[in-house]
């Protein structure tokens, strides 16, 4: 079964806010997907895999500490691609 660029970005946006994410990195979350896929990419299963590796992780922990530092880091030394 194949599916649209416009029902990938729809059913992304909804599972990325279903898993928690903010409004705001649910839309990033979506459009990035979209991307992936209009290019081959199997978008929708690595943001599957993404939202079920940070799931029950709050935020701050996959998030920089500082986006001063030459090399970010964060809490959980592993950085959310979406956060970042």
């Amino acid at each position: 079964m194949s599916h649209s660029l416009n029902e990938i970005e729809a059913m992304s946006k909804r599972a990325a806010r279903g898993a928690g994410l903010s409004w705001g990195l649910a839309e990033e979350a979506a459009k990035g997907t979209r991307w992936l896929s209009s290019f081959g990419f199997p978008g929708t299963e690595m943001l599957a895999g993404l939202l079920t590796m940070n799931d029950r992780i709050p935020s701050i922990d996959v998030s920089p500490v500082s986006l001063r530092a030459e090399i970010w880091h964060a809490p959980a030394r592993r950085m959310s691609p979406l956060i970042a």
